[in-house]
């Protein structure tokens, strides 16, 4: 520690900080953190940052007899924690209580931040304690960022403080008040959770306004796929519908989702709704081609060829994927119509690929 004080002169500021976290990252592996904490007090070198450094490194490892030690000794030196450290303290606490009691140790400072509300929601849900959560309540900010709106409304999901037998009332409220203009994208079950909860409130609006307040067409993708993925066809529908704007990239989803789900006639007549909407790309190559393995899958050769022929009328060529379908299709039957097929993809100038070949032997 002596040399590192001796550093500490001669060191830029970031060096000399990137240093003292290095060190106590490596101590925390050894178990060596409190007597790290005594040496750098004996040199004076106990500060803000460094007491950040600290209680963040045992809050990650989950350490919270150091957390605590750390905190104890920043109250024995009278530092002042910075926001990072108070949110390192309050997530790393052994219980509510003392979640609480670091939380209000930073209100007492001032207004707590984002980050502050944040890791309280984290320990309301972690804890499972209404207290925690009805001070994360208390203290919202009137323009949450989207990591603080996520941390809030997880605090609805079963089983957790807020969550309650009125049906989604409680969800449906707490985000019309405060998240309805929030992106919610980085968490699908919260996506979910206020879907759902408008849909038992028949608050179609809500499960609008959800939709729409995702960002782009990638992250509604995900929120089909997520209710397609648990058979909840409707509600994938419903999400699909709500989108203001749908490419051919949504489009493959729902389709994808119908396919699965055996919904040939819904996926036909969505895979025409893409072909009108959408343009001519490699999605869309993948729709035709997916829709053209599923009635093949069906033993409906007939309008699986006629789904070709659209293809072509649409301005969309065949292509190897396409005929590797029709050709698997075709070996299955026996005969000579792998090789019509084969004669055909030839005449169409399109070359075979290692799965054609892989069929064809």
């Amino acid at each position: 520690a002596s040399t590192l004080k001796s550093s500490s002169v001669a060191t830029p500021s970031t060096a000399y900080a990137h240093l003292v976290q290095q060190l106590v990252r490596l101590v925390a592996d050894t178990d060596a953190l409190p007597r790290l904490l005594q040496e750098l007090c004996t040199c004076e070198l106990l500060n803000t940052w460094v007491f950040g450094a600290v209680l963040d490194e045992c809050s990650q490892r989950g350490d919270v007899e150091h957390l605590e030690q750390g905190v104890q000794l920043a109250r024995a030196q009278g530092a002042e924690l910075t926001s990072k450290a108070r949110c390192a303290s309050i997530r790393g606490a052994r219980n509510a209580a003392d979640a609480l009691s670091s939380f209000q140790d930073a209100v007492g400072q001032g207004p707590p931040s984002d980050l502050l509300v944040q890791a309280l929601a984290e320990a309301a849900e972690r804890f499972c304690d209404g207290a925690l959560a009805h001070a994360v309540l208390k203290y919202l900010p009137a323009n949450p960022v989207a990591a603080l709106a996520v941390a809030v409304l997880r605090l609805c999901l079963p089983g957790s403080p807020l969550a309650s037998k009125d049906e989604g009332v409680a969800a449906t409220q707490l985000y019309e008040k405060h998240f309805a203009t929030v992106d919610l994208s980085q968490d699908v079950q919260v996506q979910r959770l206020v879907a759902d909860a408008a849909t038992k409130c028949s608050r179609t609006e809500v499960f609008e306004k959800l939709v729409m307040s995702l960002p782009d067409s990638a992250s509604r993708a995900v929120l089909v796929k997520s209710y397609a993925s648990d058979r909840c066809l409707h509600v994938a529908q419903r999400v699909f519908e709500a989108c203001p704007e749908k490419d051919t990239g949504l489009y493959n989803v729902m389709l994808s989702a119908y396919i699965a789900a055996q919904d040939i006639a819904s996926a036909e007549k969505l895979l025409s709704r893409a072909s009108a909407d959408g343009a001519v790309d490699s999605e869309m190559y993948e729709m035709y081609n997916a829709m053209i393995k599923a009635l093949l899958q069906l033993g409906d050769s007939r309008r699986a060829r006629a789904l070709v022929q659209t293809m072509r009328s649409a301005g969309m060529a065949p292509t190897c994927a396409t005929f590797n379908e029709l050709i698997d299709a075709a070996a299955a039957k026996g005969g000579s119509a792998m090789w019509e097929v084969v004669d055909e993809m030839e005449a169409c100038g399109v070359k075979p690929d290692n799965i054609t070949c892989s069929i064809l032997l």
